[in-house]
């Protein structure tokens, strides 16, 4: 009888180890997809050179995705602001593409936002 016990027990365990497994993978593949995310906005920005329309589209798309974006446009004068804070003007010479995105194990009930910078 208690190696029967102790049998169900190992199995409980592998069980909540395989779930708890795939929920990190899971985690893994929210952050490839924001990172591949923030990469095609920090492209496309480059693309465009600095375009305001593409910002636009890049901020919509991103909130369709559940993505929080944020662009933080760096001036050739030093200065910098945040896309929709001001006036756009042609002297951006990099910006910082920041995605806030929100990372679930649903196994342990817990969550958290995580964030991807690059700066280009």
């Amino acid at each position: 009888m208690k190696q029967v016990i102790e049998g169900m027990v190992a199995m409980l365990f592998i069980m909540l180890l395989c779930i708890t497994g795939m929920d990190l993978l899971n985690v893994h593949e929210q952050a490839g997809r924001a990172k591949e995310f923030r990469n095609h906005v920090a492209t496309a920005l480059v693309n465009s050179d600095y375009d305001e329309s593409v910002m636009a589209t890049c901020m919509a798309e991103a909130a369709k995705q559940n993505y929080m974006l944020q662009l933080e446009l760096y001036k050739r004068d030093g200065s910098h602001i945040s896309y929709g804070k001001g006036p756009m003007d042609q002297s951006t010479e990099m910006v910082e593409v920041t995605v806030t995105y929100k990372s679930e194990l649903s196994t342990l009930h817990a969550s958290w936002n995580q964030t991807v910078k690059i700066t280009v």
